[in-house]
């Protein structure tokens, strides 16, 4: 944001004015733009190791459990493949999809906060329609949870004659 302001000035200023502080405008949205990435390699790396531990501590209580399970007819009749199968498929969702996609929500938040802080500043009667559309978003997620319940209760209820031969 403060590039893009910076960015303003330099475009609104007299020609005058954009040709004699050019090196100022482009210095400072140079280290906007830098210290930009650095924040991101540093949000990345921090996500990733943070990422890795997380999979790490999660493995290692996950195979505790597993050893500690007792052996009953699930693993009597169960082959190794398919045990090792699905808890390496729970261990790469860990891995790989978790932490991706919680940093992204946390990218959204941030850049959400930000538009939203930007907008209210410039135009603060946004803030209004933004209320009466976040009580509107409320009332239809709420609506249509209760459709979504019902058309999965109306699916396992058709589902469940099938079922019974397997």
């Amino acid at each position: 944001m403060g590039s893009n302001f910076y960015l303003q000035q330099w475009a609104f200023a007299g020609s005058a004015d954009q040709q004699d502080y050019f090196n100022f405008y482009v210095g400072v949205i140079s280290a906007f733009t830098a210290a930009s990435a650095v924040v991101i390699f540093i949000r990345v790396n921090a996500q990733i190791f943070a990422g890795l531990r997380v999979g790490k501590r999660l493995h290692n209580l996950l195979i505790a459990q597993v050893f500690r399970a007792p052996i009953n007819l699930f693993f009597d009749v169960t082959p190794i493949g398919k045990i090792l199968n699905r808890f390496s498929k729970d261990m790469a969702v860990i891995d790989e999809d978790i932490y991706y996609s919680f940093g992204g929500l946390c990218v959204c938040t941030w850049q959400i906060l930000a538009t939203l802080a930007v907008t209210s500043i410039a135009v603060p009667l946004i803030l209004a329609v933004i209320a009466a559309f976040m009580v509107m978003a409320i009332l239809l997620f709420v609506y249509t949870m209760k459709a979504y319940k019902d058309c999965y209760r109306v699916e396992a209820v058709t589902m469940s004659p099938i079922l019974s031969f397997f």
